[in-house]
Formats: C-alpha cells, sequence, structure tokens
C-alpha cells in the first residue's frame, strides 16, 4: 500500500508515521520546506530511508493549463477566454492556489457589477472598456514581483491586477447555476450543489 501524507510538516505525532512503515506501507510525504522532517524520531527516519524529489515552480503555460481547465469546470460555457486566463496566469506567482483565488474573486467581481445576462453584452461591456492589460505588461509586472520580497506584492501589483480582475468577461450569477456545480461536484467531489446558497458556492467551487 502507498499512502501519501500532504503538508506533512504540519504533523504533531511522529507516531502516526511508524505504524504505517511496520507494516511495509511505502510512504509519499509532501511538504513545502525541505526541512520538514528534520526533526523525526531517529528510528523513524531509519524506517523511511527518505529520497528527496525536488517539484520546480509551475511555469506560466503549466499553470495556464491548470486554471483553464478548472476554469472550464466552474463556469459557464464561454464566459472567459483564453486571454483572461493568461493574465490571471501571469499574476498568481506561480502558485495555482493564488490563481485560482484570482479566479474566484474575478467571478465574484463581475457578479457584482452588473449580473449581465447576455454573453454578447458582457463581452462587449467589459472587453470594450480596454481595463486588462496587455499581456506583455502583465509578464513584466508580474517578473518585477517574483524579484520582490513576498511581503511587497499586494503594493507592487495595485490597480494593474485590479483592472485585470475587473476586466474578466464572466457570464452572471455563475454561482448560482447548478448545472455546473453538479459537474464539478461529480469531478472534484468538493461542492455543494445545492440551490439558494449563493457565494458560499462559488467559494468551495474555485
Amino acid at each position: 500500500m502507498i499512502v501519501a501524507l500532504d503538508k506533512i510538516a504540519q504533523l504533531r505525532d511522529q507516531r502516526i508515521l511508524y505504524d504505517p512503515l511496520r507494516n511495509g506501507c511505502e510512504l509519499v510525504c509532501i511538504a513545502n520546506d525541505e526541512k520538514a522532517l528534520m526533526n523525526l524520531d531517529p528510528r523513524i527516519r531509519s524506517l523511511l530511508q527518505l529520497e528527496e524529489t525536488a517539484f520546480l515552480a509551475y511555469r506560466d503555460w503549466e499553470l495556464f493549463d491548470i486554471l483553464w481547465d478548472r476554469g472550464k469546470l466552474a463556469l459557464m460555457p464561454d464566459t472567459i477566454e483564453r486571454r483572461q486566463v493568461r493574465v490571471i496566469a501571469s499574476f498568481s506567482n506561480s502558485d495555482a492556489r493564488v490563481g485560482l483565488k484570482i479566479m474566484r474573486r474575478a467571478a465574484l467581481l463581475a457578479e457584482d457589477e452588473g449580473q449581465i445576462e447576455n454573453r454578447g453584452r458582457a463581452h462587449k461591456a467589459y472587453l470594450g472598456a480596454g481595463q486588462i492589460p496587455e499581456e506583455g505588461q502583465v509578464t513584466r509586472e508580474a517578473e518585477r514581483a517574483r524579484e520582490a520580497p513576498l511581503q511587497t506584492h499586494r503594493g507592487l501589483w495595485g490597480d494593474s491586477l485590479r483592472r485585470a480582475l475587473q476586466g474578466l468577461p464572466f457570464a452572471s450569477r455563475v454561482s448560482s447555476h447548478r448545472e455546473s456545480l453538479q459537474k464539478v461536484h461529480g469531478a472534484l467531489g468538493q461542492v455543494r450543489a445545492g440551490e439558494g446558497q449563493g457565494r458560499g458556492e462559488m467559494e468551495n467551487l474555485l
């Protein structure tokens, strides 16, 4: 049996690792901090016989693929374009969680700004406003953000990120589309597909 343990740095009781190892299980321990397992009990470390595998940060095109696939599941058909997903990917600092949060926030902003039912009018209203930065501009700002300390990212992105979010052409009421929620629930098992739940559904969705 192979057991995968994510966020291993948060493990408080190391004995949890001992029994599976003694019973012949293979453990895959996942951590963001390479020092997460340095303080293991020597007996457990001996059983683990650790082999480290480093995963590089997502490239922009890899992150785009992840966000694009998730967006197709979470949002109504034809309500987001590849160009907008590239904008989100460029601002995500190689972090898929950040990208998903930006996408969810963009959907909520679009919902707040006017529940436009007609897809064509939605595209014209948002894209015609010229609020989405050019891809080259976004990439340059993202590169600057990657080189800066984390605490400065918010100030560095500033108004450009806000414009990018406000410019995304989502259809209205994305959180109320029961059919889309059911599809995601079936694929991921992470979404409550009930009616009338409002934004709580959207928060669980992305």
